[in-house]
């Protein structure tokens, strides 16, 4: 099983009705196809770079898909056959870990040194001391202007 990233766009011709059963159906033809839906965005309506069979607008959708590397083709077959939509592309991608608390606990652990900017190192450096500081307010209000 390799996990995919399926993108397309669908036509803003399409009414609400029909593109919630065009989503409906893509959801279903990978179920059947033995394949699980990791994630799934919503389809939400983007401005086009470019025209696309003559529309400047449509609605974008991401699936994140865990399917063998057999069926993606038949997912393919459909999208490509599907009239409402207008373009789409599939990546094979990695598998992609979740960070969990214990992770982000253990690289705050590791290398503490590494996490704090130079410029803090230096200012941890050199303590300031109020007399520094009412000293060089002193130094600056005395200074002639010239």
């Amino acid at each position: 099983m390799n996990t995919y990233e399926i993108t397309y766009i669908i036509s803003p011709k399409t009414v609400d009705e029909d593109r919630d059963k065009l989503n409906g159906e893509l959801e279903e033809k990978i179920s059947a196809l033995e394949g699980k839906i990791e994630r799934a965005s919503a389809a939400l309506r983007r401005q086009l770079s470019y025209p696309i069979a003559k529309e400047r607008a449509g609605f974008l959708r991401t699936i994140n898909v865990l399917i063998a590397p057999e069926k993606i083709a038949d997912i393919h077959d459909w999208l490509k056959r599907n009239a409402g939509v207008l373009r789409f592309t599939i990546l094979n991608t990695p598998p992609r870990e979740a960070i969990n608390a214990d992770m982000i606990r253990e690289m705050l652990t590791t290398d503490k040194k590494a996490l704090v900017p130079k410029a803090t190192k230096k200012a941890e450096e050199k303590k300031v001391t109020m007399e520094d500081v009412e000293k060089g307010i002193e130094d600056v209000l005395t200074e002639e202007v010239k």
